[in-house]
């Protein structure tokens, strides 16, 4: 018997207080799957998001997310962007991760020796252990990202969901993590990655799921399905079609095959 989709959204429209932004969403996220969810800034991709992690209702449609290992509810484990994160209060990076620990430990309980245990698990998983006393702020870009995927990491969850995870990274830093994340998911982690762009996820997520710039589409399916050329020059709305240039895959205009264009992410 087949095993049941992590999570399955049916005939779903999203959005806030009852006006939908985006209809028609149809897909599944089975364990294992490192889904790339691709689309323009305020197309919607956020608002899927929280409506995937039940923290909004959907207009219309379902979502149904399976349970966790224990029978007990889907475990999240959210990446924010990096922005979002307050760089001032002096917390050390090990504190830093610790905090995603809270939803294991609830409001009341200190962390014991088990859950450093899992602080420092995820540290090396990222490869920044040997930085666990050094304040947080002190930190690289690079590094402060690595250690707010650590945080979501410590928390054990069914499910990585992040949100612009290369956000504000130079093209070494955007490849280091992007390197780290295939790692985790060949290491058998289920991913959710949001992004604006297709190049930061094409080379490395196994599904991938699009929202075109008016709202008017969403598709979804395997990597190879949905990098074909009749698919992307529906999103683009221009004749595109995907070239490997280096060993990496790139989405370069007909007019520019044949060279390692930019592709029409910058529209």
């Amino acid at each position: 018997m087949a095993e049941s989709p992590l999570i399955r959204c049916s005939g779903m429209s999203i959005g806030y207080a009852g006006r939908a932004l985006l209809d028609g969403i149809d897909f599944v996220v089975e364990r294992g799957d490192f889904v790339g969810l691709v689309g323009p800034n305020g197309g919607g991709k956020t608002t899927l998001l929280r409506t995937i992690l039940g923290l909004i209702p959907p207009v219309r449609g379902t979502v149904t997310r399976a349970s966790g290992p224990a029978g007990g509810p889907l475990r999240f484990g959210y990446v924010i962007q990096r922005e979002h994160l307050d760089r001032v209060f002096p917390l050390s990076l090990e504190e830093v991760v610790e905090m995603g620990r809270t939803a294991r430990l609830g409001l009341l309980r200190f962390p014991g020796r088990e859950d450093r245990r899992k602080v420092r698990e995820a540290l090396e998983r990222v490869g920044i252990a040997d930085l666990a006393g050094r304040p947080f702020r002190d930190l690289s870009g690079g590094q402060q990202q690595r250690a707010i995927i650590a945080r979501a990491l410590a928390g054990e969850p069914d499910v990585l969901v992040l949100d612009e995870p290369t956000a504000g990274t130079d093209v070494a830093g955007e490849g280091a993590v992007m390197d780290l994340l295939a790692d985790l998911h060949r290491g058998g982690m289920t991913m959710i990655l949001v992004s604006h762009a297709l190049s930061t996820v094409m080379n490395h997520a196994s599904r991938l799921a699009f929202i075109r710039h008016d709202r008017r589409l969403f598709r979804t399916g395997p990597r190879a399905e949905m990098l074909a050329r009749e698919v992307l020059t529906e999103l683009y709305e221009v004749p595109v079609r995907v070239e490997s240039v280096g060993g990496h895959l790139v989405v370069v205009r007909e007019a520019d095959a044949g060279r390692a264009a930019a592709g029409p992410e910058g529209r």
